[in-house]
């Protein structure tokens, strides 16, 4: 509840009638310097609260970002998933190929030492 000038007023008269005018006057001078020094805490205490907003805001602003390079990870995990999973069975297939061929010049090579053999013998 905020003090106005006529409610002083009236505190320093009552002050003044139950301490004495002296008393009453030095009581309400250092009331105003509380009030001063409370004047400048809640300044100090506004720019706080003014940058703890503009941080809260710049943290928002990060979780965003970082909401959005979860979503850009999640997205080349997937097609780095489907590109492993074809170039396996790319390979897979090489493979196979591969031990294809080497069993017919296996074969081939066999068949080639036997008439060799067979030719000689």
């Amino acid at each position: 509840m905020p003090v106005d000038d006529r409610s002083r007023l009236e505190l320093h008269r009552r002050l003044g009638e139950v301490l004495g005018a002296h008393e009453a006057e030095t009581l309400m001078d250092h009331f105003s310097e509380i009030s001063v020094r409370f004047d400048r805490v809640d300044s100090r205490l506004d720019r706080v609260h003014s940058r703890l907003d503009r941080v809260d805001s710049r943290l928002e602003r990060l979780e965003n970002r970082m909401e959005l390079l979860d979503g850009r990870m999640a997205l080349l995990e997937e097609h780095f998933t489907v590109f492993a999973k074809g170039f396996d069975t790319r390979i897979e297939s090489l493979f196979v190929r591969q031990t294809w061929r080497m069993m017919a010049m296996m074969i081939a090579l066999v068949a080639v030492l036997l008439a060799g053999v067979g030719v000689l013998g």
